[in-house]
């Protein structure tokens, strides 16, 4: 059911889980879930760290022994995921996994961080949720992908970020999803959400070119604050082909930035809303104003790189 298991229930002491060595799980049989590594902590300030090297170019799972979750991390305090390779073994090791390569959550006040030490740097392919999804309840939620998610054909998201009133912040440098056919994600490359008031904003940083399944609802960056705290995107990774290429909507400001970056949408390259008073800025090269949605009482339009895709 589960290679490296630690689990504890009570008090405020750490949860910590040190990985070198390559991990097989034989799939989940009916109901169950199977976990490569599994870490979690109910006391109540106790924190979870799981540090997954992979210089040896070790696997959690593969193509026939898939756990259901790659490394799930969950703990009322902080949560930290690491799984990264050092200079003097550099190999990349890889993740598959039936619902999320890696699933960290924090459930109290904690910050969560997937990313700590180093980007990850692992592959990522198997999974139907997402390659990464990171959840606070009242505290920031940090993500640093570097590693590769462009074997993520069947999972909804790639990086799925989201917090209820704590700060979101993604950086991915990795491709998610692949090109032609169906091998892009099926819903929506990058989100960054947060559903409560929300003070402290939202970015996301993306260079890696993203590749997502057109459809109703799909979306290539999707960043959106209940709150009103500022919505920032600063993308310069393609985007192919989405029903809308970026999703920046807030309570405050919003700011797009596009830059050396081509957007193929079927529907709305960039669509920045700011419900309320804040205000919408959109930068990069402009070549199809229609294709750009924003709303705003402050608009500044500089340019935005993106094209429409026929269907």
């Amino acid at each position: 059911m589960c290679s490296s298991d630690l689990t504890k229930t009570t008090g405020n002491s750490s949860v910590v889980v040190y990985n070198e060595g390559s991990i097989y799980v034989d799939a989940a049989s009916g109901n169950a879930t199977t976990y490569g590594i599994h870490a979690t902590n109910g006391g109540t300030g106790g924190n979870v760290t799981v540090t997954n090297y992979t210089y040896y170019g070790n696997f959690i799972g593969s193509s026939s022994a898939k756990p259901t979750y790659g490394i799930y991390a969950q703990g009322n305090g902080n949560v930290i995921v690491d799984s990264y390779q050092t200079s003097y073994f550099y190999q990349v090791g890889a993740i598959t996994a039936g619902t999320d390569g890696i699933y960290a959550e924090s459930t109290g006040s904690g910050n969560v961080q997937v990313g700590y030490n180093s980007n990850i740097l692992s592959t990522f392919s198997g999974a139907t949720n997402a390659g990464i999804e990171a959840k606070s309840l009242g505290g920031s939620t940090t993500v640093y992908n570097a590693g590769s998610m462009s074997a993520l054909s069947g999972a909804l998201y790639g990086i799925k970020a989201s917090s209820t009133t704590g700060q979101v912040y993604v950086y991915n440098s990795g491709q998610i999803g692949a090109a032609s056919g169906s091998n892009g994600v099926n819903l929506m490359g990058i989100s960054a959400t947060s559903s409560g008031n929300n003070t402290s904003g939202i970015q996301v940083d993306n260079s890696g070119a993203i590749y997502v399944d057109s459809g109703n609802g799909t979306v290539g960056i999707n960043a959106v604050n209940a709150g009103t705290g500022t919505v920032t995107v600063n993308n310069s990774g393609n985007i192919d082909p989405p029903a809308i290429g970026i999703n920046a909507v807030g309570n405050g400001t919003v700011n797009v930035n596009n830059t050396a970056a081509t957007i193929l949408a079927t529907a709305t390259g960039i669509n920045a809303v700011a419900n309320l008073t804040g205000g919408v800025n959109v930068n990069g090269n402009l070549t199809d104003r229609k294709s750009t949605r924003l709303n705003s009482s402050h608009i500044t339009i500089s340019y935005a790189v993106f094209c429409l895709k026929k269907k």
